[in-house]
């Protein structure tokens, strides 16, 4: 049960930001890691601001959408990649 004071726009990315929380405790993300998502989607971008939040210094998003690259940029993405006109392995090499 969220807090009565919680809008339900922000209670909504408790169980999203959940599962990114855990995906970057798996992939032990610490100061000066190197990070690539695959996806500008909600969870990709909560995964780029928690990936510069533990302090990764290349963060590489791979996604379709311009404006989700523009975001990501914005949102902490060192480097964003269109896979539909680059091959994303010879982008991040």
């Amino acid at each position: 049960i969220l807090p009565a004071d919680l809008p339900p726009t922000h209670g909504a990315f408790c169980e999203p930001l959940g599962c990114c929380l855990h995906g970057a405790d798996l992939a032990e993300i610490k100061p000066g890691s190197s990070v690539v998502v695959l996806g500008g989607g909600v969870i990709g971008l909560l995964t780029v601001q928690l990936a510069r939040l533990a302090g990764a210094t290349t963060i590489i998003l791979s996604t379709r959408q311009a404006s989700r690259r523009a975001l990501a940029r914005e949102l902490g993405a060192t480097a964003t990649v269109d896979p539909t006109a680059a091959d994303v392995i010879d982008a991040i090499a």
